[in-house]
């Protein structure tokens, strides 16, 4: 079975306590689900192959913890759910779900200077007399 996926993902960072940032999360997108053609040791099919789409959905929780000062440590919890897969014939995946700890690094990209942007007013006046 392969799966292609695609969620889109809203966390909400708690706030930071002594250098760690607990969050929560999460999103709704969908999964497209394929198989190919199933077939016995003696190449006969069995099952031909089937695709669906379906809603996916996922909770996330977790904390990054400040390493310096524009990097972090993540690590988190992801519940994916890629819905119901049903092959051709008779074969039923049921509901397909994951659950995944996950580990990364957060770089932060901030200017070291705030950018100022400066804008002049022209103005033209025409007197006739």
């Amino acid at each position: 079975m392969s799966t292609l996926s695609g969620i889109i993902n809203g966390f909400w960072h708690i706030g930071t306590f002594e250098g760690i940032t607990p969050c929560v999360g999460a999103g709704v997108g969908f999964a497209h689900l394929s198989t190919s053609d199933q077939t016995t040791t003696g190449g006969i099919a069995i099952e031909s192959g089937s695709t669906t789409d379906n809603l996916a959905w996922s909770l996330n929780a977790g904390a990054a913890y400040e390493l310096f000062r524009n990097t972090a440590l993540d690590i988190n919890y992801r519940f994916i759910n890629l819905g119901d897969f049903k092959q051709s014939v008779s074969t039923t995946y049921g509901e397909l779900s994951a659950h995944e700890v996950r580990s990364g690094l957060r770089f932060k990209f901030e200017p070291q200077q705030p950018v100022v942007f400066w804008f002049h007013d022209l103005e033209y006046t025409d007197r006739l007399q």
